[in-house]
This record gives structure tokens, C-alpha cells and sequence, in this order.
């Protein structure tokens, strides 16, 4: 399971990296702007790849991938508030990538010790209710009425979140 997570943080980071090239006409100063703003989630995301694949408990786990959703929900907020639509689409697919591939699958591992009035209960409960309230809070901010919310690309995104936001209300 660790070496799944651990591939799928990498093809994402692969993934984002290629997507910072592909069919790109930026400039020198807007690319070393793009660098410096992506540089430090990156690693970011890097470390919660690394402490992902350490983690030997899928609570563990998805608390990492929790921490993980933190940071994207930052960089998220400032490309809303830039109201960039294709960063926000970006932000909001390696979003739901951690969401669908490493919270989701490691809250329904850790669902058979999350028996009622154990510890792991609690920190479960904990875990589910502030993902679930982090991916609506984040879909609520998103404004749907101006030329951000009409953008193809981030309407796909919204779509795609209210799919993981079900998939994580199922799990109980």
C-alpha cells in the first residue's frame, strides 16, 4: 500500500511538472514567478510523500494525506483569489488525486479498528468530519457566477469534487 501511495504522490508531482511546461508561452519572469510560487507546496507535497510511505497505520496515513489537502487548500485559495482558472483546475485535480487515491482508501482501512468509543473512533471521526468540511468549504469558495466559475476546466473540477465528496460522505 505504501509503495502505491508513494507512486501515486510521484505520478502527481510528474504529472504537475509536465503540466507547468506543456503548451506553455509564459515568459522567463513569468515561469521563474511560476518556479517560485510552486517551489515551496512541491516540496511540501514531497514531504508528505515521504512521511506517507512511513507511516505503517492507515490512520496514520490518512491524516498525512490530510496535512497534504491543507497545504493544496492554501495554494488553492490564492489561485481563487487570483481567480486563475486553469491553477485553480490544476490545484483542484492534484486535490481530489489525494483525496480519491490516499485519504479515501486509507479511512476505509482504518475503518475496522474504528470501533465506537475506541481512541482510533475518535481520531477517525476527527479525520473524516474535517476532510468532509475542508472539500465543501473549498467547492463553497469557489464563485460560480463570474468568469471563473464558468470556466470549463474548473467546472470539471467542481464536478469531480462533488464525486469525491460523496465517495468520502459513504464511508462509515
Amino acid at each position: 500500500m505504501r509503495l502505491v501511495l508513494t507512486l501515486c504522490v510521484g505520478i502527481v508531482l510528474a504529472a504537475w511538472a509536465d503540466a507547468q511546461q506543456a503548451g506553455s508561452t509564459l515568459t522567463a519572469a513569468e515561469r521563474l514567478k511560476q518556479l517560485q510560487s510552486n517551489r515551496t507546496l512541491v516540496g511540501q507535497l514531497v514531504q508528505h510523500g515521504v512521511t506517507l510511505a512511513n507511516a505503517n497505520e492507515p490512520l496514520k496515513r490518512a491524516e498525512e494525506c490530510r496535512r497534504a489537502m491543507g497545504d493544496l487548500s492554501i495554494a488553492l485559495n490564492g489561485a481563487i483569489d487570483a481567480q486563475d482558472p486553469n491553477r485553480v483546475a490544476e490545484l483542484g485535480d492534484h486535490l481530489t488525486a489525494i483525496v480519491d487515491r490516499g485519504l479515501i482508501p486509507n479511512l476505509k482501512d482504518a475503518l475496522p479498528d474504528a470501533t465506537p468509543g475506541s481512541p482510533t473512533y475518535e481520531q477517525f471521526q476527527t479525520l473524516h468530519k474535517s476532510s468532509s468540511d475542508e472539500m465543501q468549504r473549498l467547492q463553497n469558495s469557489v464563485p460560480q457566477l463570474d468568469a471563473l466559475g464558468r470556466s470549463s476546466q474548473v467546472k470539471a473540477m467542481l464536478a469531480n469534487w462533488s464525486k469525491t465528496r460523496e465517495e468520502l460522505a459513504n464511508i462509515r
